[in-house]
């Protein structure tokens, strides 16, 4: 009976560690997707304003960003309601949109 209880459980711990040394091969595997095709590409020539100074940089609009000599730029803009601060943290507010 010994024997056989000890072939069970060599079978029980192989057949444990395949499914742990396949789940941990599994979790190596690196997927790679390249999404450079999945989205449409921004509209543009639609929307006519833009600027050409002296130096050849071309200040473009498109339907996602502004392109200025060929490079996107996302603007960051913000506002301050300094009707709703204190006068006396004006000066503090304003550094930190500077900033």
């Amino acid at each position: 009976m010994k024997s056989n209880l000890e072939s069970g459980l060599v079978c029980l711990i192989t057949v444990l560690m395949l499914f742990i040394v396949q789940g941990h091969a599994n979790a190596q595997q690196v997927h790679r997707f390249d999404a450079a095709e999945s989205f449409e590409k921004p509209l543009s020539g639609h929307f006519k304003m833009g600027s050409q100074d002296g130096r050849n940089a071309d200040i473009v609009l498109n339907s996602r960003y502004l392109t200025i000599k060929g490079t996107p730029v996302l603007p960051v803009m913000g506002e301050c309601h300094f009707s709703r601060i204190k006068p006396s943290h004006w000066k503090d507010v304003i550094l930190k949109m500077k900033a």
